[in-house]
Formats: structure tokens, C-alpha cells, sequence
């Protein structure tokens, strides 16, 4: 798991919380993806394929 909690903008666009229930402006966003994540993105927490197999 890449964490990416140190300091980093973690705010969710203002576009793209309305569209989860229960989101708000503090929940932290992750991804899955099997092809990786870009770093620009303000995630908290991103796993890849190698991830899920050794969950």
C-alpha cells in the first residue's frame, strides 16, 4: 500500500463528493487500480494488484 498521508492535499474535488453518500470534505480518498494511480492525485492511500494478493 502506498500511503500518502504526510502532508499531502487530501481534499476530494468539490465535484466528486456529492456523487458518494456519506462523503464529505474530510473522508479520505483511495484508489484500486491494476494499471496504477498518478501521483498528482490527492489520495490517502492507493493499492495495486500486488497489494490485494498479499491482503
Amino acid at each position: 500500500m502506498a500511503d500518502r498521508s504526510g502532508g499531502a492535499n487530501t481534499t476530494p474535488p468539490a465535484r466528486d463528493v456529492p456523487a458518494v453518500p456519506g462523503a464529505g470534505p474530510d473522508t479520505p480518498l483511495v484508489a484500486v487500480s491494476r494499471s496504477g494511480v498518478s501521483g498528482d492525485l490527492p489520495l490517502t492511500a492507493d493499492w495495486g494488484p500486488e497489494d490485494l494478493v498479499r491482503a
